[in-house]
């Protein structure tokens, strides 16, 4: 999921540069080239993550109990993948566009939906592990339809451009950003492994502990993405 942002953080640096600079038709190609390659992409990475998935918690030594709760759970989210993409891009373009609180809106629906559907489906339906994921998804999934039935209606500029031929350039901007949040998370995978022969109790504290971890760096790291795009619309526009 940090990947997919960060490919979508870099992929909006060019589309802020290039709605500064006036230039729509390059900022058609970029929200083409983005939305293409980056479905392709999330779609294909969904195939195998699911594929993999069972190994993947081997590795980090899940305990067999919680194995198939574990499984469950890390498939359906592969399924979204997609949305969390979908939902990314169109953020990170409504942003380049210095619009950042109608993707705010849309994200505390989900939130709230999300809550809801927890409710809903752990509960009352008592769906356990696989219910949150579900409610999870599905989540995700209208924040990514409220994001586009706002774009299709408002903002007539992101609409999918028709040519896409920056492909290349994307890449380059993107996997700086992807490969700097992928990192962090990489550590956080190989400190999980150790924790995870240390039984299900130590397990669940550890979840917790970087629940909070992600409260403090998270709006640190925002404000640095709100600094990125507020310099690459006025590097495009010639205000440095």
């Amino acid at each position: 999921i940090l990947l997919i942002s960060g490919l979508c953080m870099g992929a909006s640096i060019l589309m802020s540069s290039q709605f500064g600079a006036g230039n729509y038709e390059q900022l058609s190609r970029q929200i083409s080239t983005t939305l293409l390659s980056g479905c392709g992409f999330s779609i294909g990475f969904s195939v195998l993550t699911i594929l993999v998935s069972e190994p993947l918690l081997r590795l980090i030594q899940v305990p067999k109990e919680v194995m198939p709760d574990a499984l469950a759970y890390l498939r359906i989210i592969f399924i979204g993948i997609l949305f969390t993409f979908i939902y990314n891009f169109l953020a990170n373009t409504l942003r380049a566009l210095g619009d950042s609180k109608t993707p705010l809106y849309f994200l505390v629906a989900s939130a709230i939906l999300n809550v809801l559907g927890d409710l809903l489906f752990v509960a009352v339906f008592g769906w356990g592990v696989a219910g949150s994921a579900i409610s999870t998804v599905l989540s995700e999934a209208s924040s990514c339809l409220f994001c586009a039935l706002y774009i299709r209606k408002r903002v007539p500029l992101l609409c999918l451009g028709k040519r896409w031929f920056v492909l290349k350039k994307t890449i380059s901007y993107g996997n700086t950003s992807a490969m700097q949040q992928v990192c962090l998370q990489i550590g956080k995978t190989i400190i999980q492994a150790v924790v995870n022969t240390q039984g299900v109790s130590v397990m669940a504290a550890f979840t917790a502990v970087n629940r909070v971890d992600d409260f403090a760096y998270i709006p640190q790291q925002n404000i640095g993405h709100a600094m990125t795009t507020f310099i690459a619309q006025n590097k495009g526009a010639g205000k440095k």
